[in-house]
């Protein structure tokens, strides 16, 4: 029998590029939140949106933290157009809000 030699074909070499991930948390269970921010997704279907759970954890270095594991778990980049966001009610508690400002300088 004759040697045959087959050639890999080229298929699917164009990559498409993915959609920029937003990825949210909120205080509890932010079932509330989620069903908002998914509404942009199926409106508008420019970005993939997930949601980092904590539990019932609302102290905002906690949800920090946890914001930040989550960002180098999806291996996400602010280059792609990542971007992530921490949704916390602030009005009634003044030391939460003081917290808030002492970690937008970190």
């Amino acid at each position: 029998m004759a040697d045959r030699n087959f050639q890999k074909k080229k298929r699917n070499d164009v990559r498409r590029k993915r959609r920029p991930v937003l990825i949210f948390t909120g205080e509890g269970k932010n079932n509330t939140e989620k069903q908002y921010f998914l509404s942009f997704q199926e409106q508008h279907g420019k970005y993939s949106i997930q949601f980092v759970n904590t539990g019932f954890d609302t102290d905002p270095r906690g949800m920090l933290k946890s914001m930040e594991s989550a960002w180098k778990r999806y291996e996400l980049s602010a280059k792609n157009g990542d971007k992530a966001y921490i949704v916390l009610d602030m009005d009634c508690n003044p030391r939460k809000v003081k917290l808030v400002k002492e970690l937008e300088v970190l």
